[in-house]
């Protein structure tokens, strides 16, 4: 049991369970609970889901060109939820092999493998899985605070920007949040105890490697949106 609530325990005290990494990289039932409440949160905000993708569509879309939308994100969500797990195995991954890369250049004072870094970035991934739980807690608690077009966690950097700003730095400005600093707190802080790394370079990689991955699926999420769009 202890394993398997490691994950929120590590981000309250990120320096004692990343010790704990250190020595024993445990991964796999912290996944299964991480992946568990992702799976969960998908398919509780499907409706919202599928009300910001109808809100998104150009106005040349009709009645008919919405209702197959909607019918057929219905369709495909059981089969996107089944992907999950290796989506997520796959991406967790590729940031545990960033991190250890990005120590590997700044130097690390500890002996390190890729597997610690994977670890620690599972472990990580529990800050967004409660940033999942706020925003679909905020959108049935105060539905005022957001709109269906705007599934983000509270207390972003959008909601400061106002309206008209181009999409893409709409979507950069939406990643900048409260869980951003306090993920890149407690990676920084396991990475420094992992690796032997100075604090200060230990925020810097954990911020590198957030700006990577946020970059990254920036990047892919307006390429999405585009290709989706009907022409107008």
């Amino acid at each position: 049991m202890s394993d398997f609530l490691s994950p929120l325990r590590f981000v309250i005290q990120p320096r004692v369970v990343a010790a704990q990494l250190a020595a024993a990289p445990h991964w796999g039932t912290a996944f299964l609970l991480l992946a568990g409440l992702t799976m969960l949160l998908q398919a509780l905000s499907s409706y919202a889901v599928t009300s910001a993708t109808v809100a998104h569509l150009p106005a040349s879309a009709t009645p008919e060109d919405q209702r197959r939308i909607v019918a057929f994100l219905a369709e495909e969500l059981p089969y996107r939820l089944a992907f999950l797990p290796f989506r997520l195995l796959l991406g967790w991954w590729a940031t545990g092999w960033l991190i250890f890369a990005c120590v590997s250049l700044i130097g690390a004072s500890k002996p390190m493998q890729i597997v610690n870094c994977f670890a620690l970035e599972v472990h990580a991934e529990a800050v967004w899985v409660i940033a999942g739980a706020a925003t679909l807690l905020q959108g049935l608690v105060f539905p005022a605070w957001s709109t269906v077009a705007d599934l983000a966690p509270p207390l972003n950097a959008a909601q400061c920007a106002g309206p008209g700003i181009d999409e893409r730095l709409h979507l950069l400005l939406t990643s900048i949040n409260f869980f951003t600093l306090w993920y890149v707190l407690v990676l920084g802080v396991g990475i420094s105890v992992l690796c032997g790394v100075r604090t200060r370079k230990a925020f810097l990689v954990a911020a590198a490697v957030w700006a990577a991955s946020t970059g990254f699926a920036t990047t892919v999420l307006y390429l999405l949106r585009n290709a989706f769009l009907l022409p107008v």
